[in-house]
């Protein structure tokens, strides 16, 4: 029983049991106990160099992941939960090969889970981290202290060479001077590499998509635009017993409200393709010609914010224009179907070509420009014309200008309307009479005259169009009008594609994606910061490993390390815990320290009462050569 323990009662057996020490003739043995320097630091740097270059492999690997899913611009929402996978497994591996060491033995379990083996006795060491080897060259203290619970709490924590303080923080004197050079904890700084690593999450952003740019596509069923008629409140124009002049009166408005959208230029098809969403048209810049393109919806997709951009495309011209001088010596009044003379018959002529048109007075004023359309049949039943079944034959009559003082003119093109391109069905058709009443549109009011008052009724429409108006003629040729007479009707098309009823056909599912945004400064920066703190650990860790002995960091070192002082309880105590046990061996012992104690096997490192501090050893070094 030792003396003045009052636990030592608790042992087993008061018998003294054989002493076995270590077998120094076996040369692996000699050579483990041999402590070099150079050595040392080499086997150090080794331990830790592919955990380094694994810090580096993971650091690139996050850097080309980012870029990777950067460039894929839009992904699904299965490339998002990729991404995370791939970003979060990057981030753990990065954050635990700073906490974990690598090649971890774990203990074999004894009994039937081990097959009744216990295990070799190598099996409960573990190969040290590097917190474990930065902490192993700290030390509390260059002088002895007192022993404390606390300093023996959490023995299994502790390695070779270290008295903790406290589990969190420790101030170190280093390499022998007299002041403290150096308060630090290594976990400090892997705690700083760590929150780098958790800032690296706030330098890109997975942005769900808002619109078409950000789609993905896929084969379903899509809404798409009714193009059989003009629809007015939803109830198509043209069907039996509705007025004539209504599907006329709306492919006129269809064409107003346009005006005053985003329209964009292009050359080939291939510019309307790749053209935002915001394109409401498109004019050509080699030609007066405009187009129109046709999307789909998806059918969740109520507010038509990310359609499929199709490649179907309708396109609007004009040909044929000519300009007139006036026969104002010719002017006559007739009288119009109210028995007034209110109806102008206006002559107009060039080289080859005589011709008149009569306007009433109140479609007609100074300084402004009339549109008429002037055939025998509404547009949409006008089968026979003479520039083809998707075209209309307009004019255009500006007339004298009081403030302009300019001459009266008139116009005369035919506009067309093409076929829709790439249609696979008729649903995707424009069929040739809202062709027509495309074409007519700028023209028409829904009501007509008959000033002849013929038998044949003649379907005169006028729309006039003040000084100051786009619409308005002034310092126009007549290859210009006609460009503003298509352009009018390519409007008329994208206002009925955009308010007519929707229909459902197999086509492309647009559906919204989400987009990587990376800020690659602050990426750049932050690995730079982990690499670096990590290349910092390890140069700090060698460096202050130089004069002192790193053993390793395991059970077994650790209960050798603490051998001088558990031997105080003799052979009792083993139901005690750390408190109580602290309190029995602080009561028969004095200052304690890390150092070296000779004996007659040579020098021994021992944590205990009688050994020398390595600041008190020649050259604050430990020495070199073998130990006991």
């Amino acid at each position: 029983m030792a003396k003045g323990f009052p636990y030592a009662s608790l042992s087993g057996s008061s018998k003294d049991e054989d002493q076995r020490t270590l077998d120094t003739t076996d040369e692996k043995v000699l050579d483990s106990r041999t402590f070099e320097p150079n050595k040392q630091t080499w086997r150090l740097f080794r331990e830790q160099a592919a955990r380094l270059f694994l810090t580096a492999l993971l650091v690139a690997g996050t850097i080309v992941a980012l870029r990777v899913y950067e460039n894929k611009k839009t992904l699904p929402h299965r490339g998002k939960i990729s991404f995370n996978v791939v970003i979060t497994i990057l981030n753990l591996a990065l954050g635990l090969n700073f906490l974990v060491g690598h090649n971890v033995k774990v203990p074999p379990r004894s009994g039937s889970d081990s097959g009744g083996t216990t295990g070799s006795i190598q099996g409960y060491g573990e190969s040290p981290s590097l917190e474990g080897t930065c902490k192993s060259t700290i030390y509390c203290s260059t002088s002895r202290s007192r022993v404390r619970w606390r300093k023996l709490n959490e023995a299994s924590q502790f390695n070779a060479g270290v008295v903790k303080k406290s589990l969190d923080t420790i101030s170190v004197r280093l390499l022998g001077f007299s002041k403290p050079i150096l308060d630090l904890h290594c976990a400090d700084m892997i705690k700083l590499a760590q929150a780098s690593i958790a800032l690296l999450g706030l330098t890109y952003s997975m942005d769900g998509g808002t619109d078409s740019a950000n789609i993905i596509t896929s084969t379903g069923m899509v809404n798409v635009p009714l193009l059989n008629c003009y629809y007015d409140n939803g109830l198509c124009a043209t069907r039996p017993k509705a007025p004539a002049e209504i599907v006329q009166n709306v492919a006129h408005s269809y064409g107003e409200i346009t005006r005053g959208q985003l329209r964009c230029p292009y050359t080939r098809d291939i510019d309307i393709r790749a053209a935002p969403q915001n394109c409401t048209y498109f004019y050509n810049t080699a030609d007066p010609e405009f187009a129109f393109r046709y999307s789909e919806y998806n059918p969740k997709d109520d507010a038509r914010a990310y359609p499929y951009l199709t490649g179907r495309i309708i396109k609007t011209s004009a040909s044929d224009c000519y300009q007139y001088e006036m026969t104002n010596s010719s002017f006559h009044k007739i009288d119009s179907p109210d028995g007034l003379q209110d109806t102008w018959v206006l002559p107009f002529h060039n080289e080859t070509y005589n011709g008149s048109i009569p306007i009433p007075r109140s479609n007609a004023a100074f300084d402004s420009t009339t549109y008429v359309y002037n055939e025998t049949s509404v547009p949409q039943n006008l089968t026979m014309s003479s520039c083809g079944p998707r075209c209309i034959s307009l004019y255009a009559f500006r007339s004298y200008g009081t403030a302009t003082k300019r001459p009266s003119v008139m116009f005369k093109c035919s506009v067309m309307v093409g076929e829709v391109s790439n249609a696979v069905n008729d649903t995707q058709q424009l069929p040739d009479m809202n062709a027509r009443l495309a074409a007519a549109s700028i023209a028409l009011t829904g009501r007509y005259t008959n000033p002849y008052k013929s038998n044949i009724p003649d379907w005169q429409q006028y729309q006039l169009y003040p000084y100051g108006s786009y619409w308005e003629t002034q310092d126009l040729d007549a290859a210009t009008v006609g460009s503003r007479m298509s352009e009018f009707a390519i409007g008329s098309l994208a206002a009925m594609a955009n308010l007519n009823p929707q229909t459902q056909i197999r086509g492309t599912l647009p559906m919204l994606g989400y987009q990587l945004s990376v800020e690659w400064k602050y990426v750049i920066a932050l690995a730079a910061g982990i690499a670096s703190v990590h290349c910092l650990l390890v140069a700090l860790m060698l460096w202050i490993s130089r004069p002192v002995i790193v053993g390793v960091d395991s059970n077994l070192a650790t209960a050798r390390m603490l051998k001088g002082l558990v031997e105080k309880l003799g052979d009792g105590g083993g139901l005690l815990d750390d408190r109580e046990m602290a309190e029995a061996i602080q009561r028969d012992i004095g200052d304690v320290g890390y150092g070296v104690r000779e004996s007659d096997r040579g020098p021994l490192l021992e944590l205990g009462e009688r050994t020398t501090m390595r600041k008190r050893l020649p050259g604050g070094r430990f020495p070199t050569g073998q130990y006991a």
